[in-house]
């Protein structure tokens, strides 16, 4: 593709192999959670992202090694062995220290600790060798998988820490890498953008298909291997899933830093117009002006975000230990930058007195509905059918340019300035977070309730028909 049709040279076009030849499996949770793991298209998927991850790490480390002219013999041999020494390592040492520490330690948070210790730790190995930090943990990932148990407070830890915290932090830290702007600077970047997508997609789908003939298996196993093997995020999936039961989204940034929209100029198709997410294009202009001062200043900004969830379902979530309420706050303060979540009304029922602040019950089209909506979507912990509502609160960027007063690693007092491009403010990007974010609590409460029920729990385990 990089040769063919842009005209780029042969390292250039190594360079966009590699980046497409690798996937995340970020969708591989999901399958865990269906219990599909052990199905042979997932080994197969897990077996091939492995080795193309490796495949495309070695090659990045000869680009890298022929740049600065270390691509000699003694450079491979020397490298052959580290990695031999390092896969070694993972294979016989770590099984034997990771049963050692769960058969000696039972307490969840220690062995919690433990499993990012030796993921953290796997990653670093991974780097001093020469390859990337992300193929030692997910190296380290597929050891440990089978010492824990899916059904355990440890499994559901890592899960949740995954989910709310690395992949979101994946997702910005892969937004804050690209400007928007250069897919529409010419014909040239568009076609370019085309073509990978176009090419990246089929070469992947055709090697899934490819694969499934090839080792004799269903078509459904080809489409399992497609899903897997294209870098999709849970989240995004999450969302289409919630589409299908009419469950919709809409998030966009109503205040930066003084600037907040007007309701009178409310427009849905403004949000993706403008740079910073907001539907009022009027005070979009004026946040990007507030923005240009804060930045020659070399200051940033906050801002609040709102997201409102449509069509849910009633009785989602629990009237105590898993409100809906608190799991939607929980996975959004998770959030890198996020200070504060309101549901409903928020801090304003402080003001607020029982007689405005009640919603009133009445029938609608032969359903309950209520005349107002202060609690936002939620009541005792359950959705009672009406929009979810959410505002974000999202603290300035703090990477600034001026100068600030720290601590260095003596205790002393010291100021320090840093360097480098930063965003003079967060919340832009991090809409699709939060929208990825309560997409996978709302999925999650969706399928806790499918089973909450002893008929719905028997159909899902065969039991009604014996």
């Amino acid at each position: 593709t990089g040769s063919m049709f842009l005209g780029y040279t042969s390292t250039a076009s190594l360079l966009l192999g590699c980046i497409m030849a690798s996937n995340t499996l970020i969708a591989y949770p999901i399958v865990c959670r269906y219990g599909l793991q052990k199905k042979p298209s997932v080994s197969l998927s897990v077996g091939a992202s492995m080795l193309s991850l490796f495949i495309a790490l070695v090659v990045l480390a000869a680009l890298v090694g022929s740049v600065s002219g270390e691509t000699g013999f003694a450079y491979w041999v020397w490298f052959g062995l580290k990695f031999a020494l390092f896969c070694a390592g993972m294979i016989w040492a770590m099984p034997k220290l990771t049963r050692w520490f769960l058969r000696r330690y039972s307490d969840a948070v220690m062995q919690f600790i433990f499993v990012l210790a030796v993921m953290f730790l796997s990653a670093a190995l991974s780097e001093a060798i020469g390859l990337e930090g992300i193929f030692g943990a997910f190296f380290a990932g597929l050891v440990l998988n089978r010492y824990i148990p899916q059904l355990s407070p440890l499994m559901n830890r890592i899960e949740f820490i995954g989910n709310a915290i690395f992949i979101p932090y994946f997702l910005i830290g892969v937004g804050m890498l690209i400007d928007a702007k250069l897919l529409f600077a010419g014909g040239s970047v568009i076609w370019a953008t085309v073509c990978i997508v176009g090419m990246g997609t089929l070469a992947k789908a055709l090697a899934a298909y490819v694969a499934s003939i090839g080792f004799k298996m269903p078509l459904t196993s080809g489409n399992m291997m497609f899903g897997l093997t294209s870098a999709h995020a849970a989240g995004a999936i999450a969302i289409k899933l919630l589409e299908s039961f009419g469950i919709t989204f809409l998030t966009y940034v109503d205040q930066v830093g003084p600037v907040k929209i007007d309701e009178s100029r409310f427009s849905v198709d403004e949000i993706t117009k403008n740079a910073l997410n907001m539907p009022d294009s009027v005070a979009a202009k004026e946040a990007e002006a507030y923005l240009a001062e804060k930045m020659s200043e070399k200051d940033s900004s906050g801002a609040s975000i709102t997201c409102k969830i449509q069509g849910c379902p009633v009785g989602l979530g629990e009237p105590v230990f898993d409100k809906m309420d608190a799991k939607l706050a929980q996975a959004i303060v998770s959030i890198g930058a996020v200070k504060a979540v309101e549901i409903g009304d928020g801090k304003s029922v402080v003001s607020a007195t029982g007689t405005s602040n009640n919603d009133a019950f009445h029938m609608e089209d032969g359903q309950v509905r209520t005349l107002t909506n202060h609690a936002g979507g939620i009541l005792g912990g359950m959705t009672n059918g009406e929009e979810i509502l959410l505002h974000i609160a999202v603290k300035p960027t703090p990477s600034i340019f001026q100068e600030q007063k720290t601590v260095n690693r003596q205790h002393e007092d010291v100021t320090m300035t840093i360097a480098g491009r930063h965003d003079p403010i967060i919340a832009p990007r991090a809409c699709v977070v939060v929208e990825a974010m309560s997409a996978l609590m709302i999925a999650d409460a969706l399928m806790q309730n499918a089973v909450s029920r002893l008929d719905n729990l028997q159909k899902v385990y065969g039991l009604l028909d014996r």
